[in-house]
């Protein structure tokens, strides 16, 4: 399936080839998705407190203990070496 929006130049977004939503992260992407039987299954962002953001990805909703940053992050430690996210579910 064609993703809705493009995945653009972020290095975390995650578009899902299942029903075509995309994501700011794999966090999200992999709330969405359910296993039984040997079968995924899709669940809409919505119905599990996401919201899409303007860009058109969906991802975790704003609030007062989870602040937007306006400024570039550096997630890398003090040896360079930056964050690696495991691949769970991966066929």
């Amino acid at each position: 399936m064609e993703l809705e929006v493009p995945l653009g130049q972020s290095l975390s977004a995650c578009g899902c080839r299942g029903c075509g939503k995309v994501f700011t992260g794999i966090t999200g992407f992999d709330r969405h998705r359910r296993w039984a039987a040997g079968e995924v299954t899709c669940l809409h962002p919505e119905a599990l407190g996401m919201e899409r953001k303007p860009d058109g990805k969906w991802g975790k909703p704003a609030t007062a203990d989870m602040p937007r940053f306006t400024v570039p992050v550096n997630f890398s430690g003090p040896d360079g070496a930056g964050l690696v996210s495991s691949a769970r579910g991966a066929a």
